[in-house]
């Protein structure tokens, strides 16, 4: 479980494709320590588990197909920045809201503007996911927890405070980007009980 409070930004190190799956290797940011094999992080709000770590302070994981096929894993590159957040530790803070890490699909930026001292950003949202989707309801994009601001058909709309656009991905990504999204947890469960309550 996460709370999409990004910890730290890390750099992409290497991106070795394979057959069955692909090898992600990334810095370790100076910001989070003592990371273990087998911990679960939160990269780009999806739900990676440590494979390797060596003396180089680099970290590696093991992405299989399925997530490529879902997240925007894929278009990761050498270089590329992702944000990173820990597992959420029992008797802590929530200071977003409770993720999963399991993306449900890819939205996409289709415009970004200045508005006073934050941003606007509005992004177009795969159709199955816009019924999970609420004014004022959370929603994480790319593993930051965020309260959408209004939508309008497949379209919703989230505000960028300044720290957000300075310690995340999203203060430099812009129109046409792809984001990996994940809707509320507490949202998927009422839905899905009302679907069979529709059918009693």
């Amino acid at each position: 479980m996460f709370t999409g409070i990004v910890q730290d930004l890390a750099r992409v190190e290497s991106v070795k494709k394979q057959k069955e799956l692909t090898k992600l290797f990334l810095e370790l940011p100076r910001e989070i320590l003592n990371i273990s094999l087998g911990d679960s992080i939160c990269i780009n709000g999806t739900c990676l588990t440590v494979a390797s770590i060596n003396q180089n302070k680099m970290i590696g994981f093991d992405v299989v197909n399925e997530t490529l096929s879902k997240t925007n894993i894929s278009m990761l590159e050498c270089n590329d920045l992702v944000n990173m957040e820990r597992s959420m530790t029992m008797g802590g803070r929530i200071e977003g809201h409770i993720l999963q890490g399991h993306v449900e699909g890819v939205g996409e930026i289709i415009d970004k503007k200045n508005s006073g001292e934050d941003v606007r950003m509005f992004i177009k949202v795969p159709q199955k996911l816009m019924k999970l989707c609420i004014e004022k309801g959370s929603i994480s994009l790319d593993g930051v927890s965020l309260t959408i601001a209004s939508l309008k058909k497949n379209l919703i709309e989230v505000a960028l405070i300044p720290y957000t656009l300075e310690h995340t991905t999203l203060g430099f990504k812009g129109k046409g980007s792809m984001l990996n999204i994940e809707t509320d947890i507490l949202g998927k469960y009422v839905y899905n009980m009302m679907q069979k309550y529709e059918k009693v």
